[in-house]
């Protein structure tokens, strides 16, 4: 499943509108990858960038991506989508909620540590646990669980913290979501309950 939340149309946003071509030159310039950092298949990005235009960019504030089932790609898209929002200009935060198997941290050479989990115990601060990937990504990985997985998710829900992407942090959040639980939405939306 796929969630896409739009934001109200601001008269201060002076955002470029997205491009209507799916092979348009990202904004921001693309620094020279080393292979190891191709992350993702081409055929993998190219395919976002078609479903984010066809979605429309103007306005997302954050992206959900699910499934019913482990090892159907959730991770891959999710790093996907961040990449290419990033590649056309928006500072995108990718959050791993998968906190029963977390693999975004090793796979994109993080550190675990601060994390979600931190943040939910009040442990670690958000500019703290957002790891820096490349220009306009961030990584906040799942991080040290200190109690339930349902506990720290409602603890994340109650401070607030996923709201906090909203506040200045980002212009779009990207997330990772398990398929062992359902996310409660509010932990999504930064709303309390």
């Amino acid at each position: 499943m796929l969630e896409v939340r739009k934001a109200k149309k601001s008269s201060t946003a002076s955002a470029e509108p997205w491009p209507s071509s799916l092979y348009a030159r990202p904004s921001r310039p693309a620094a020279p990858a080393a292979p190891a950092e191709a992350f993702v298949a081409e055929d993998i990005a190219e395919g976002c960038r078609l479903a984010l235009q066809t979605l429309g960019i103007d306005g997302v504030t954050s992206l959900g991506i699910t499934s019913s089932l482990r090892a159907e790609g959730r991770t891959t898209l999710a790093l996907a989508m961040a990449l290419v929002l990033a590649d056309h200009g928006a500072d995108t935060v990718l959050v791993e909620l998968d906190l029963a198997h977390p693999s975004l941290g090793q796979r994109l050479a993080v550190a675990k540590y601060p994390g979600l989990g931190d943040l939910a115990a009040g442990l670690a601060e958000l500019s703290e646990a957002m790891h820096p990937i490349r220009d306009g990504l961030k990584l906040i990985p799942a991080g040290q669980i200190y109690d339930s997985i349902p506990h720290a998710l409602s603890q994340l829900a109650r401070a607030d913290v996923l709201g906090e992407l909203g506040s200045g942090n980002a212009e779009v959040g990207t997330g990772d979501h398990s398929s062992a639980f359902r996310v409660p939405r509010s932990a999504l939306d930064g709303r309390k309950g």
